[in-house]
């Protein structure tokens, strides 16, 4: 087994519970929650996804999400792969 897969946070993480490919599934299922909640009008999405589930967005140059996002609390993060598996 390669030492690489474990070489940084977030490469041990996709080596237990998926890569970031599957990360469009997560973030829908995580805005259809927010949508639901209706707390749009006083924190925005990417604030409380972060707040929430300790997962950082990044955004490309011209504002659309990259697949590069920053796991801010691995605690959150496992809980928000674990809802939003998109089974």
């Amino acid at each position: 087994m390669s030492k690489d897969l474990y070489s940084t946070q977030a490469k041990r993480l996709d080596t237990i519970i998926g890569n970031s490919k599957t990360i469009w599934i997560q973030i829908v299922s995580a805005k259809k929650e927010f949508d639901l909640l209706q707390i749009y009008q006083q924190i925005d999405f990417y604030k409380w996804l972060q707040d929430t589930y300790g997962v950082k967005l990044q955004l490309t140059p011209d504002g659309e999400m990259s697949l590069a996002n920053e796991i801010l609390d691995e605690q959150k993060y496992l809980i928000f792969m674990l809802k939003h598996s998109g089974e």
